[in-house]
């Protein structure tokens, strides 16, 4: 499972567990939010901090959420990249994990078209970065 944060030129991931061909097992809110702790720290390209948060308003519905800030990175070491992170479980055990993005700046939640996903079990982390990423 990967976390994946951009700006101009630079991408910062957080990535848990290593490459396979077999489909998620047991990817709920719960295992996405252990991904997320246990990305949390430093890895050599910066910090990744999660909290725990409140659903904003304009929130996919039957989400949990999730702040998080990436700081420190190498040439940009004084910015932060900050996201709201919508955590959607699917309606039985996960077949996959899928990360939705809104188009532009994406400071909002992509709310369209998340319900097949769900209702075909896939896991769905929606992001919503704090300020214009571009």
């Amino acid at each position: 499972m990967c976390w994946l944060a951009s700006e101009p030129a630079r991408r910062v991931a957080a990535c848990q567990g290593g490459q396979s061909a077999a489909p998620d097992t047991n990817t709920d809110a719960a295992t996405i939010d252990g991904a997320i702790d246990a990305a949390v720290g430093s890895g050599g390209l910066g910090t990744v901090t999660a909290t725990d948060t409140t659903c904003p308003v304009g929130t996919p519905a039957n989400a949990t959420c999730k702040t998080v800030t990436i700081a420190g990175c190498p040439g940009i070491e004084t910015e932060s990249i900050d996201a709201t992170l919508a955590i959607v479980a699917p309606a039985a055990a996960a077949v996959g994990t899928i990360t939705h993005f809104s188009g532009g700046g994406g400071e909002g939640f992509q709310g369209a078209g998340l319900a097949p996903y769900r209702t075909a079990n896939f896991a769905q982390v929606v992001v919503a970065w704090k300020t214009d990423w571009e």
